[in-house]
């Protein structure tokens, strides 16, 4: 039932996050999980980190080893791997469409960023690009939302936000879209 799950939620991702990308933009990359073989417990395996999971119905325990210093650490909260950019880890907890990401540095062995998001990841120069559902007190500030989804019970808005992995900031941009949500 676990090994379902998983093929599941990887299915899940792979069909939601295609793996397209523009025409001399080498740096952008939609981030996707890796299809893993049966009965493996190796997530990531570089020249600087061994990542290996310890697999639970509701999702994974990660243990990051540094090959350079000999030092390892693990992590504390159930959540399933999403990928590795740079000296970063990114997981995400849930499989519906609102989902909670973490970052974790993978030198300090800290977690960096935590957020709700909705949607997929995109990675554009070091700038993790994502939407979150929002309140919008401001009504000058909503964007115009088509009437069907006016009628129906449900209409949020979600705003583009950005996390610089550079500079280790939080960017909201005040971009915002009209979405049906549950």
């Amino acid at each position: 039932m676990k090994n379902i799950l998983k093929s599941i939620f990887v299915l899940f991702l792979i069909s939601a996050c295609t793996n397209t990308v523009e025409e001399n933009t080498v740096e952008e990359q939609v981030i996707t999980a890796p299809i893993l073989e049966e009965n493996t417990d190796i997530v990531y395996n570089d020249s600087l980190h061994k990542i290996t999971s310890t697999p639970n119905e509701m999702g994974e325990i990660f243990t990051i080893f540094n090959k350079q210093n000999k030092t390892s650490f693990t992590t504390e909260y159930l959540s399933y791997f999403v990928g590795v950019y740079g000296n970063y880890m990114l997981t995400e907890d849930g499989s519906g469409p609102d989902r909670d990401l973490t970052i974790y540095d993978l030198n300090s062995q800290k977690i960096i960023f935590e957020h709700s998001y909705m949607g997929h990841l995109v990675i554009l120069k070091n700038k993790i690009n994502f939407k979150s559902v929002v309140t919008i007190e401001n009504e000058s500030d909503k964007p115009e939302c088509p009437q069907k989804l006016i009628d129906y019970d449900g209409l949020c808005y979600l705003e583009e936000l950005i996390y610089d992995l550079n500079k280790n900031k939080f960017i909201r941009t005040g971009q915002y879209e009209c979405v049906y949500c549950q």
